[in-house]
């Protein structure tokens, strides 16, 4: 079934020596999905990947330094997604045809 994902991803950064692990910053994510686009795990795949595409476009530095950045700290990681909220929808039936022109 159709859906709208909605969910927050939290960004996690190493900082200080011995290095922990420290609150970044989060974003909040929303994107459409289509019948059978979601299988066990796939969702925060899915989250995660539109997260990367919303940041590099909001990117006010090279959008490709921002996009290796976020991949390199999901790759370790360092992205969360948390309250994810799925909200099926139903498409509208396709109108019929009309003959003639369009009144108004």
């Amino acid at each position: 079934m159709p859906a709208i994902l909605t969910a927050t991803v939290i960004r996690w950064r190493v900082e200080g020596d011995p290095p922990v692990v420290a609150y970044g910053d989060e974003g909040q994510v929303r994107l459409y999905t289509s019948d059978g686009s979601e299988r066990a795990g796939s969702s925060e795949v899915m989250i995660i990947a539109q997260y990367i595409l919303d940041s590099a476009k909001r990117a006010e530095k090279d959008r490709g330094d921002v996009v290796v950045e976020l991949l390199q700290n999901a790759r370790d990681g360092l992205l969360e997604v948390t309250d994810v909220d799925r909200r099926e929808v139903r498409p509208p039936p396709v109108p019929p045809k009309r003959n003639g022109p369009v009144e108004s």
